[in-house]
């Protein structure tokens, strides 16, 4: 079991990520977990599928403040080799995580066709095919049936063949 100090966030989520015990919390409950849940500052920071080796990272909170930010930051790089990883809003349905997935796309493609600058255009390019990658593997993984993927995604794939993004 790991030693976890009074401000050791570090160690908290090694403990937390391994589950070497049912719960802990650093000095006045800035960063705690109880079972598969993390938390910071009592709000909901993550939940695990220790089964799957799955993260779900709250993409709601992650960005709420500093000290979230900074969580959240240490979470991933903690997290990074040893599970797959999703940035979502953890208490939404599967179906609602798919369009949460999708808006961020849609808004990605928007600002691609509105950038000026190469450098603009390349940036938001990357973040398409980044959170399209990640649906993808968000879609694998929650055994969504690939005619719901074609559904999901074929308005997608349409504007990037539209914008020459993708090659035909």
């Amino acid at each position: 079991m790991l030693k976890i100090n009074s401000y050791d966030y570090e160690g908290l989520i090694r403990s937390y990520l391994t589950q070497d015990r049912p719960s802990a919390k650093t000095a006045q409950n800035r960063m705690s977990y109880s079972g598969v849940y993390l938390y910071s500052y009592n709000s909901v920071l993550a939940k695990l599928d220790t089964e799957r080796k799955i993260l779900y990272i709250d993409s709601d909170i992650v960005h709420y403040s500093n000290t979230s930010i900074k969580h959240a930051n240490n979470l991933r790089a903690k997290a990074k080799d040893n599970f797959t990883r999703f940035e979502v809003p953890i208490d939404a349905s599967t179906e609602d995580t798919v369009t949460y997935y999708t808006n961020i796309i849609n808004h990605a493609i928007t600002k691609h066709t509105r950038a000026r600058v190469e450098h603009s255009k390349h940036y938001w390019k990357s973040q398409i095919f980044n959170t399209l990658d990640e649906l993808t593997i968000y879609l694998d993984l929650h055994t969504i049936k690939n005619s719901k993927l074609r559904k999901v995604t074929q308005p997608i794939f349409q504007q990037l063949f539209e914008l020459k993004l993708l090659k035909g």
